[in-house]
Parts: C-alpha cells; structure tokens; sequence
C-alpha cells in the first residue's frame, strides 16, 4: 500500500510540473508607447530629445522601440529616470542607422521597472542637419501607463524644454515593450493536487522506514543489531 502511494504521489507531481511547465508566456505587448509614425520627425542636428511615460505599476520590460531618420552616423539612447539631477539609468544602447526613412531601432531592458515616471533619452554623435526622431501621430498606447503628449529636448548648455500638444508636437514614436507569464484558471488547482501529492509522498517514506525499523528490530538478533547499529544496541536490550 505505501508503494501505491508513493508512485500516486510521483504521478501527482510529474503532471503538477508538467501542466506548469505548458502554460504559455505570453509574447510580448506595448505596455506604453506612441507606436503609430506621422508626418514628421525632430531634427536632431544639434539638438538632444527625450520621450516621457509613467508607469502605473511594477512591469518586467524587454526591449524598447524607437523610429528613427537614417543617414548615417550613432544614435545613442538611454532609458533613465530623470532629465536633470541624480540619475539613474536602467539601459543604454548605440544604433547606428544607415537609410533614409524610418529606421525601428531596438533597445534591450530585460528587468523589472517599478512604477514611476520614465525618460527615454536620444542623441546624434556626430550632429548633423539629416538625422532625426520620427513623432507620432498622437495615438498612445496607456494600457500600463501613460504617455506625455509632446516631446522634450535640449541642446549644448540649455536646460531641457518640452514643446506639447499646445505646439502641435506629439511624442515620438517609441515603444516599450513588456512580456509576462500568466498562470491558467487551473494552475492553482494543480499547485494543490501537487502539493497533496509530495505530502503524500514524504508521509509514505516515513511510514516505510518506521515499518523497517519495527521489522529488523523484531527479526535481528542483539550480535546483528550491534554490527548495524553500534550506538543503539545498549537501547534495543
């Protein structure tokens, strides 16, 4: 019978982990962002730009997209958390875009951000008159958040200024992108059933070896119990 229970509780487990193990990840989605390109771009000849969002809660993000101008030369950009003072930033990444047109350029995050206000941070090394950030047509994605409707930008020994919807900028087309596993309806009930399980299994390997200490106590003489058990013997007398 504590055989059976064991190899139930083993069955248990091995499909507990089994159905874990097939629930999908779900594939990535825009948290936020202003994904949709209009008709124009910000020139970034001499002039450093930066995209603004908020984070309603902690959300894992992977990559972040932006839509850039070719034309040769590095773009450098930096996810951070602040434009001025103490700043911290998460990830940075140098692109270089060779065509004209648009150009979707990929960032690489790969970590939880706590909820807050966010800055994507762009610049062209070397400036020129070509290079640029698309804007969006104004459309956002705020299925995690929000985004600041506008685009803010600065240039060598300037503080950073934000031209809006008053200005008739919108943001620039970005993207940040984030990708979660979502457990089914049913994985708490399989947690459950495994969890009973391994219960299950550890009280049938305490029940078997209590059964085997009752039966060699019963059948093994005091010489035998000596060699098997040095430090019991005086006990088991």
């Amino acid at each position: 019978m504590g055989h059976f229970r064991t190899t139930l509780a083993l069955v248990w487990g091995a499909g507990f982990l089994f159905a874990v193990a097939a629930v999908p990840a779900k594939p990535d989605t825009i948290l936020v962002g202003a994904p949709n390109v209009g008709s124009t771009e910000f020139a970034m000849n001499t002039f450093d730009a930066a995209a603004e969002f908020t984070l309603s809660a902690p959300e894992y993000v992977t990559t972040v997209d932006v839509v850039l101008l070719g034309g040769g030369g590095l773009y450098d950009f930096a996810l951070q958390n602040a434009l001025t003072g103490s700043i911290k930033i998460f990830s940075s990444a140098v692109s270089t875009v060779p065509t004209s047109g648009q150009n979707t350029e990929v960032m690489t995050v790969d970590q939880t951000l706590a909820a807050g206000t966010y800055f994507l941070v762009g610049g062209k090394d070397p400036a020129d008159t070509f290079p640029g950030w698309w804007l969006s047509d104004g459309t956002y994605v705020t299925y995690a958040g929000t985004v600041a409707d506008g685009i803010w930008f600065t240039s060598p020994n300037a503080p950073w200024s934000f031209s809006g919807a008053n200005d008739a900028t919108s943001a620039p087309a970005f993207a940040v992108n984030g990708s979660t596993v979502v457990p089914e309806s049913s994985t708490p009930l399989l947690a459950a059933m495994g969890m009973v399980g391994l219960a299950g299994m550890a009280g049938g390997r305490r029940r078997f070896r209590q059964s085997e200490w009752r039966a060699r106590k019963l059948t093994t003489s005091p010489a035998q119990t000596y060699r098997r058990w040095p430090f019991s013997y005086f006990q088991l007398k």
